[in-house]
């Protein structure tokens, strides 16, 4: 039986923020007596960092949020336990967490972003109340170069079995040729004597219809951990593809003395995986391009707690575009997001870290502002990375939507930190303003000549736990790293903003696969990927805005994405949308003639100072578009030829808009705003609320930044984001600017009364049912 601990927890953060929350001074916070009643309540996941203001003397990279120490301590009922094994499960804990029940200590664990269980049976109280404690330390705030957050992330299990029960690797599914089934199985007995074990797996389609059952039994002797493997041809096989992300569940049963000990499910998905050298990637047969994205883990004010409803409507949207793959940047993400690529088709590039044992620059003032700081994870990555690797193999390894494990991120950046003799002078992608002695080789610095076996290390603690699926790594810097002998620690080679290497490097490693592990957004990048057959396909910097990686206060994240922070779409959006996606379109952004070509804002408005020169860009994925104002026809244009139509125009008021032979669009002139409108996407835990400005005609004014209050009843307001990065209103309010004339509003459900109001001066308040 496993027990989710969403609830009964306590927090308290020891640090300087007296006014905000309770805060420790002293005390056993660990003991099962100590008096934690003063402390704040919190639901795990738990991100404490968006709960303070933001302010610029906490770190840049990290997005201008507090980290410090918290304590959580959670009260739950043990009488159901009686002679059973207990063990507490956590998916992700940022970072350095250490573990109590009722007093005993049972360990500690480093990573942030790998799970880790620990078997608190000894400490278990089944006549009384348990209290198990976490310490998060996160002092070392700029230890790392996008958001982290702080806290319990991901979801906290107890695991209530018997003696015998399925161990946290225990279950290994995959197929061969979609048709040859593989379960492996792993029984520990944790109990001083011999039991008789019969382990049971059984494998059902959507439709609940059992499709292959099969038992083994055998004894298992005391502190004994036994394999039990099963193997089967399905006659007919449901295939997994992104077109049709079929999932069965496999169900695997462990009775111990004729009494069932341990069971546990899992979705899973049938599908042949195949990287060719020359052809490229194949699943199920089928010829592939990743048409993929980069995505962080955070979700603005939701920290890096992010519920799987918010992540369901984001990733909805980048699938409208054409997106097919998502690569977790730069680190294992929570478990619901894996869940949902299986869910709705997405190929998952998997990666582990960004850096090894050699700490990178980590900007804390601001992007290149130096001097930088070295904290991050490299004081452990040398005792750590065996259990980092089997986490995170073994975590995600039954997820069908993983289709690559990658090693490492820019590893090899110049200078950042290793250097080589071969080059006098090493430059890279982000050295703009680097100081020029740090650009020159220094024989003191280390020689990137250890990352080949650095490399062939961790390629051989993966494929420990799988062979079924690659290994990979982002290359910053291959004219150099390609010689250092990584490459053959790599199945497939993944090059960041590195095309140009893409031919000569395929006759030099004939035999290896490339990917674009990590690019830009412009139609070249693209194109290197349509012209190379060889070529996997592409790894947009990135699919949606992050907090952290910040030029500067106020802005206190990264503009990269393809949407904003709040998860609404940008213009790039829609010219990734013309090269990727099969759905014909049109859309429509304009931008003042006179303005910086490159800097200024695109909008889909058409207010304007009569007789100004506007730029009128239409991005469309038809043959030919042809562009009307007030009905008068301004011209027609292809939008293939470099990815968007361009029309400069003499504005008049009235309407624009664009026709094409199965698609079109159009914007109006708006008024002032008056009113808003929104438009609710439910979930089980989790409402969002998508609001509009809008004008008497109920047209969308896109240029409104209106100061917008939030009022809920019946529900709790769970934050509100606006997507202006620039925008350093605390999260905690329940106020925000309208970003382009939309904020997004989250709310979890408490009654099935409940609404939630807007207000705005000047505007007719609006209420929602949710």
């Amino acid at each position: 039986m496993n027990y989710n601990l969403k609830d009964g927890w306590l927090f308290s953060l020891q640090n300087h923020f007296e006014n905000l929350h309770s805060v420790i001074k002293s005390g056993d916070f660990w003991a099962r007596d100590f008096d934690d009643s003063s402390w704040k309540k919190v639901s795990v996941p738990y991100d404490w960092a968006p709960s303070f203001p933001f302010s610029r003397e906490n770190s840049s990279g990290t997005g201008y949020l507090p980290g410090g120490t918290g304590w959580f301590r959670c009260h739950f009922d043990g009488s159901t336990m009686k002679n059973k094994r207990v063990r507490v499960c956590f998916d992700g804990v940022y970072k350095h967490a250490r573990v109590w029940c009722n007093g005993y200590y049972f360990g500690n664990h480093q990573n942030g972003f790998t799970s880790f269980e620990f078997d608190i049976t000894e400490s278990i109280k089944t006549d009384s109340e348990n209290v198990l404690a976490v310490c998060v330390s996160h002092e070392d705030i700029a230890d790392c170069r996008w958001y982290t957050g702080s806290g319990i992330m991901r979801p906290v299990v107890l695991k209530v079995t018997d003696d015998c029960h399925i161990t946290d690797d225990g279950v290994f599914f995959y197929s061969k040729d979609n048709k040859q089934i593989y379960v492996d199985t792993r029984v520990k007995n944790a109990g001083s004597i011999k039991h008789a074990l019969e382990v049971t797996v059984s494998l059902s389609d959507k439709e609940g219809k059992t499709v292959y059952t099969r038992t083994q039994k055998g004894d298992i002797a005391a502190s004994e951990t036994a394999s039990y493997e099963f193997t089967y041809e399905l006659p007919e096989v449901h295939e997994w593809s992104p077109e049709d992300p079929y999932l069965y569940t496999l169900n695997v049963s462990v009775v111990s003395d004729g009494k069932e000990s341990d069971s546990c499910s899992h979705q899973v998905g049938i599908r042949e995986l195949k990287f060719d050298a020359d052809k490229g990637f194949f699943c199920n047969g089928k010829s592939y391009k990743f048409k993929g994205l980069c995505v962080h883990e955070d979700a603005g004010c939701w920290g890096n707690a992010v519920p799987k409803e918010v992540w369901a409507r984001r990733l909805a949207k980048l699938q409208e575009a054409g997106c097919n793959a998502i690569r977790m940047s730069h680190n294992p993400h929570s478990d619901e997001l894996y869940q949902l690529c299986d869910e709705m088709g997405f190929f998952v590039m998997d990666e582990i870290y960004d850096e090894w044992q050699e700490p990178k620059n980590k900007w804390w003032q601001g992007h290149n502002v130096y001097p930088p700081s070295h904290q991050g994870i490299t004081d452990d990555f040398l005792s750590c990375y065996k259990d980092d690797c089997r986490s995170f193999v073994v975590r995600r390894r039954n997820h069908p939507c993983v289709v690559m494990y990658s090693i490492g991120n820019e590893i090899d950046y110049p200078n950042d930190p290793y250097c080589s003799p071969k080059f006098k002078e090493m430059t890279g992608n982000n050295d703009a303003s680097k100081p020029a002695a740090e650009r020159q080789f220094n024989p003191n610095h280390p020689d990137i000549g250890q990352i080949g076996g650095i490399a062939k290390m961790l390629s051989a603690q993966v494929k420990l736990w799988d062979t079924t699926r690659p290994v990979t790594m982002a290359l910053a810097f291959p004219e150099l790293s390609s010689d250092t002998g990584v490459v053959d620690a790599l199945d497939v080679i993944g090059y960041n903003y590195k095309e140009q290497f893409y031919k000569e490097d395929h006759k030099r490693f004939p035999n290896k696969m490339f990917v674009g592990s990590e690019n830009q957004h412009g139609l070249d990048a693209w194109r290197a990927v349509t012209d190379n057959e060889y070529i996997a396909g592409q790894f947009l910097w990135t699919g949606i805005d992050y907090l952290g990686e910040a030029k500067g206060w106020p802005v206190h994240g990264s503009y990269a994405g393809l949407l904003t922070l709040a998860g609404f779409e940008k213009p790039m959006y829609y010219f990734r949308k013309g090269l990727w996606s099969n759905e014909k379109f049109c859309k429509i952004f304009t931008a003042v003639s006179e303005e910086d070509y490159w800097n200024r804002p695109w909008l889909e408005s058409w207010n304007y100072a009569s007789g100004t020169k506007v730029d009128v860009r239409v991005f469309s994925n038809e043959d030919e578009v042809e562009l009307f104002v007030n009905g008068k026809s301004a011209g027609k244009a292809n939008p293939k030829e470099k990815g968007f139509a361009e029309f400069t125009l003499d504005y008049e008021e009235g309407e624009i808009s664009v026709k094409a032979s199965s698609s079109d669009d159009v914007i109006v002139t708006t008024g002032a705003a008056v009113a808003f409108n929104a438009t609710v996407v439910s979930g089980e835990e989790v409402q969002q609320i998508e609001v509009s400005v809008v004008d008497d005609l109920d047209n969308p004014v896109v240029t409104d930044s209106s100061l917008v209050t939030v009022e809920t009843e019946g529900c709790v307001l769970a934050g509100i984001e606006n997507g202006d990065l620039a925008d350093v209103t605390e999260y905690s309010a329940n106020y925000r600017h309208a970003y382009n004339g939309k904020l997004i509003v989250y709310v979890k459900k408490c009654s099935d009364n409940a609404s939630v109001t807007f207000k705005s001066a000047g505007k007719t308040e609006l209420t929602v049912e949710v």
